[in-house]
């Protein structure tokens, strides 16, 4: 079972986040141990503040019924989790957000992506649990119409496993947890 929807400023979800008074007691015991004056903590992002870019492409008629321009969705899709994601998500920076995201349940699904995208010259960014710390959101610096993100979270099936080598093969979205938070190999 999770905890409700992910934070898209930190690590983990929502209702995982300290409430003020606890934002403000544990500034007060690391300014203690450093020997500073405690800072006041900053508000938390809230999804309202935050102002996005237009989306450049639109969601094409074909694939509507699995793709998502939802501010929510766009903003979760838009970073990692380095340091660096992080501080711009808090700070409200969600320029680089993708113009849309699709969420395919197969590989029918992931072809027409992938296929209206060649066509359109539209960069696809896949998006597998959210973590990633290496910039892998970001476009690059390619002559592309707009940015889509590809998230893999439907693709949460273990497709095959091997008993002598206990190897499994899964889709792309299957991980220690899937998108409904249960453990799929122990």
């Amino acid at each position: 079972m999770t905890a409700g929807p992910l934070s898209f400023w930190a690590w983990g979800y929502e209702s995982k986040i300290p409430a003020e008074d606890a934002r403000t007691g544990i500034a007060a015991h690391v300014a203690g141990v450093l020997g500073v004056a405690p800072p006041s903590p900053r508000p938390l992002p809230t999804l309202d503040a935050i102002e996005l870019p237009a989306p450049a492409v639109e969601v094409p008629e074909k694939l509507k019924g699995f793709c998502s321009a939802d501010k929510q969705d766009r903003v979760l899709h838009t970073y990692g989790k380095s340091f660096r994601d992080q501080v711009r998500a808090f700070q409200g920076d969600f320029s680089p957000a993708p113009d849309f995201v699709a969420y395919p349940a197969d590989e029918e699904e992931i072809s027409a992506v992938l296929g209206w995208a060649s066509r359109s010259s539209v960069a696809v960014i896949p998006f597998g649990g959210g973590t990633s710390v290496v910039g892998g959101w970001r476009a690059g610096r390619v002559e592309v119409r707009g940015a889509i993100s590809l998230d893999l979270r439907k693709l949460d099936k273990v497709l095959e496993v091997d008993s002598v080598s206990r190897a499994a093969r899964s889709g792309g979205g299957a991980g220690p947890l899937s998108s409904r938070g249960s453990c799929l190999m122990g």
